[in-house]
């Protein structure tokens, strides 16, 4: 990794690459004897401009090439079984450039970004009736936020967003999905040691529809080595491209939804360095999405806790 920079300009560039050996779910005993391979290179960089004290124009990107060897399973057989030509080959660029702009000293904050990532996954495996010898796709994300410090204890947040996603396989012409959102976030500090979270979300899919979700958070600090949380919310997941428009998907689903809350201690030891959490957690879907073997195609649970 290298960097550098000043005031006015900065930049950041870095890779990395792994490869390992001798690891293979296709067990000896059962008579494989091929060690399936894995490596993963990556390249990322990131370069930024000051122009003003105000005004920060940042890009950053990552490529990322990964080989994984695999091994198959036959019909019948319970355990796996070595394949000697088989390999999983993933490429990934991802990269995103943001302006932030910053007024009434300091503060209100503007920012603006888009993201762009194209992704490829490769499956050596000679091409048959059912699955697909490739994959890829593309995500484009138009972004904006807005941040305002009301006071030394509340901070205002409001935004939106357009997100694109397209995709394609060998047995699935090119597809593709819109999602449009907004959104408001208020961080409160309600008394010296006692903070609060409050956030809304409103989305409207291309495919699955419009949705509203919520989350409330709060932490309340006992004293140095103390501390309680909470926080209750819902959730919504409109299905992935692969699960309601491809081969094995199903254009029925219903988008998940959910509803959550958890409570919990937190406990500093040992001068902060130990510290213990105990969490009670409970979370309630509706429309779960799971893989139903009965008819070979993805489905949705009624309820799910």
């Amino acid at each position: 990794r290298y960097s550098g920079g000043d005031e006015q300009s900065y930049y950041s560039v870095g890779g990395s690459y792994l490869d390992t050996h001798s690891v293979s779910q296709a067990a000896e005993r059962f008579g494989n004897s091929e060690k399936d391979d894995f490596d993963v290179g990556t390249l990322s960089g990131r370069f930024g401009w000051n122009p003003t004290a105000t005004l920060n124009i940042d890009y950053v990107f990552r490529y990322t090439s990964a080989d994984l060897e695999v091994d198959d399973w036959a019909f019948g057989d319970p355990n796996p079984v070595d394949n000697l030509l088989r390999a999983n080959l993933t490429r990934n660029f991802s990269n995103r450039i943001q302006i932030s702009k910053t007024m009434l000293d300091g503060q209100l904050e503007h920012r603006l970004g888009f993201s762009l990532t194209d992704y490829e996954r490769i499956d050596t495996a000679v091409p048959n009736a059912f699955f697909d010898a490739f994959y890829q796709g593309q995500r484009r994300i138009l972004d904006y936020q807005a941040n305002y410090v009301i006071n030394d204890h509340n901070l205002f947040t409001a935004g939106a967003s357009y997100e694109h996603e397209q995709a394609e396989s060998e047995h699935n012409p090119l597809q593709s999905q819109t999602d449009a959102a907004v959104f408001l976030q208020n961080q409160m500090t309600l008394k010296e040691h006692w903070h609060a979270t409050v956030g809304v979300r409103w989305d409207e899919y291309s495919t699955a529809g419009k949705a509203a979700t919520y989350r409330l958070s709060s932490v309340y600090y006992v004293n140095q080595q103390d501390k309680l949380h909470a926080a209750l919310g819902s959730g919504f997941r409109a299905p992935a491209l692969a699960e309601n428009l491809f081969v094995f998907g199903n254009p029925d689903l219903q988008p998940e939804s959910s509803k959550g809350w958890e409570v919990g201690y937190t406990r500093e030891l040992l001068k902060g360095t130990v510290m213990f959490d105990a969490t009670y957690f409970r979370n309630d879907f509706e429309n779960l999405i799971v893989w139903n073997p009965s008819s070979f195609m993805l489905d949705n649970v009624g309820l799910a806790r």
